[in-house]
């Protein structure tokens, strides 16, 4: 089982600011698809600017069993109990740590039931990460 590294702030950060000046400078994105509806020419600025906040956390945490890619169209829900019944696509799995799972459920639960899974998860690392989910879904 491979061991997964924690997400590399520097490079993800670097990556999410050159995605989005690449957008704004090739007019992909416009006033309708920003949220706050503030001017284009501070889009760049308004969505990077939570990158400024997030902070080196401590890596210390218990190796986990890690799925390491959990998003909506992985995850199997009963319709009628509302219960997960599966999780699909294995093939990132590894060992590292399950804040990066908890906070890729941000996206297709949102963010209160994200922070309701079970156990007892360091809520400022889980937030580091969910801003790493916000860059991959940004990036990719």
């Amino acid at each position: 089982m491979p061991s997964i590294p924690f997400p590399n702030y520097k490079f993800l950060r670097e990556s999410a600011i050159e995605a989005w000046t690449r957008l704004v400078e090739r007019g992909q994105v416009s006033v309708k698809d920003v949220d706050d509806q503030q001017p284009i020419n501070g889009l760049l600025e308004n969505k990077t600017a939570m990158l400024e906040k997030i902070q080196y956390l401590s890596s210390e945490y218990s190796p986990t069993l890690v799925h390491n890619d959990i998003k909506g169209e992985h995850i199997l829900v009963d319709p009628q109990s509302g219960r997960i019944t599966g999780i699909l696509d294995w093939a990132d799995a590894g060992i590292g740590n399950p804040a990066v799972d908890i906070a890729g459920l941000v996206l297709p639960v949102g963010n209160d039931l994200a922070e309701e899974s079970p156990g007892k998860w360091d809520m400022e690392r889980i937030r580091y990460c969910k801003g790493f989910s916000r860059l991959d879904a940004n990036v990719s």
